[in-house]
């Protein structure tokens, strides 16, 4: 004959069945306890009853903030992802301001005249290189081409304001007018540095040649917005002579 678990084992197998967070089991437990024990008892094996459900409770209000914690975490993930592949779309000025000001990014982005140097790069020939190299090849190259020239205009402070499909438009700023047409020059030099050195990658077939302008003053500094029914369409660049 099968002898039950005394008061004290059914309090064990309650505590082991909470431990395990088998809290149906561990109730069971307790109620069977309170059953089997003395009156005297009864207040006590409650108490460990309760102290039970609110471990269960807590547990699962843990549960459910570990949860949404991973949710938002996932979204952080998300929106780090989104913002990372729409910075290689915006040019750096745009991310600074963006980031200094981002409680009201659209008035610090807005329209002001600003001492700026603005260098210019134009593929000569394009016109006809677009005749002789299929669109896939002639954007390879045009991007391989201009790759080339990257790590000068960043180190001289440049940004690339506008990608005019075979020329690029970069923006030269500083508090010093002097400082950013140096800057900008120092960039023109060594573009046609790398130019005589050949360093600009090209098939052997395709010739291209570059012409650089440069010109400093006052321009009109800001944001354009293009407003229509399907939404709006801003740009950030330099307007003046």
């Amino acid at each position: 004959m099968e002898t039950k678990p005394t008061w004290k084992e059914l309090l064990h197998q309650a505590a082991q069945a909470g431990a395990a967070g088998d809290y149906v089991k561990a109730g069971t437990c307790f109620g069977e306890a309170k059953l089997a024990a003395d009156p005297e008892w009864a207040e006590l094996i409650d108490t460990l009853h309760l102290l039970s459900i609110n471990a269960q409770v807590r547990e699962l209000e843990l549960s459910q903030k570990a949860n949404e914690l991973e949710e938002m975490l996932d979204k952080v993930k998300l929106l780090d992802n989104v913002k990372t592949t729409l910075s290689h779309f915006v040019s750096e000025s745009v991310i600074r301001i963006v980031e200094d000001n981002p409680e009201n990014p659209e008035a610090a982005l807005a329209r002001k005249e600003e001492d700026v140097t603005i260098l210019f790069l134009d593929v000569a020939g394009y016109t006809r290189l677009s005749q002789e190299v299929s669109p896939h090849g002639i954007n390879h190259v045009i991007e391989k081409f201009f790759s080339a020239f990257i790590d000068d205009i960043y180190a001289h402070h440049g940004d690339i304001c506008e990608p005019l499909g075979d020329g690029l438009m970069l923006m030269f700023r500083s508090e010093e007018p002097k400082q950013h047409t140096r800057n900008a020059a120092r960039t023109a030099l060594a573009i046609r540095k790398i130019l005589d050195r050949g360093q600009a990658p090209m098939p052997e077939e395709v010739d291209l040649q570059l012409h650089l302008g440069l010109h400093s003053g006052t321009a009109n500094v800001g944001s354009t917005r293009f407003e229509g029914v399907a939404g709006s369409r801003w740009t950030y660049s330099a307007y003046g002579m």
